[in-house]
Parts: C-alpha cells; structure tokens; sequence
C-alpha cells in the first residue's frame, strides 16, 4: 500500500469521527435543550392557571354584591338625600 493513500484514509476516519463526535455533542445540547423548553412549557400553563384563578378572586372582590358589604363594614350606608337649590313649582306629590 502507498503512504499517500493511506494517510488519506487516516485523515478521512479521522474527519468521519470528528464530526461524529460534533455530531453526538449537537444532539445533546438539542436534548438539553428540549427539556428545558417542555418544563418551561408546563411552568407556562401552571402559571396561566394561576392566573386565571387570581382573575376570578380579583372579579369576585370587586363584584357589587362584594363592595355593597365591604361598603355596610365601613358605614358608607346611607342613602343620599338630594339637595334642591331652588324650590319646585311643579310635579310635586
């Protein structure tokens, strides 16, 4: 066998394991970085569940029958007594 074919040999065995290897270490980081994107994905939905959850106790906090008894706690029950600057001639019962 001539040396110059068979350093071509080596070279390209070695070429084929290089990339081989650049290979493998390119599909471990694609790996890694699936699962990092799927938790990340499952701590997206866990968060817009929370959420919607937090959304339904602020609606609640804020429903008019909420605030009605939150307003009778503090003493804010009275009920409004008009004002009339100038006396009505008309429509009166």
């Amino acid at each position: 066998m001539n040396k110059p074919h068979l350093y071509l040999k080596i070279g390209m065995i070695v070429i084929l394991a290089g990339l081989a290897l650049g290979n493998l270490i390119l599909f471990t980081k694609s790996m890694k970085l699936s699962d990092t994107i799927v938790q990340l994905e499952e701590d997206t939905q866990i968060l817009r569940k929370a959420n919607i959850s937090i959304k339904q106790d602020l609606y609640s906090q804020n429903s008019m029958e909420n605030l009605q008894v939150i307003a009778a706690g503090l003493g804010f029950t009275k009920e409004a007594e008009p004002l009339f600057l100038k006396a009505t001639d008309f429509a009166s019962l």
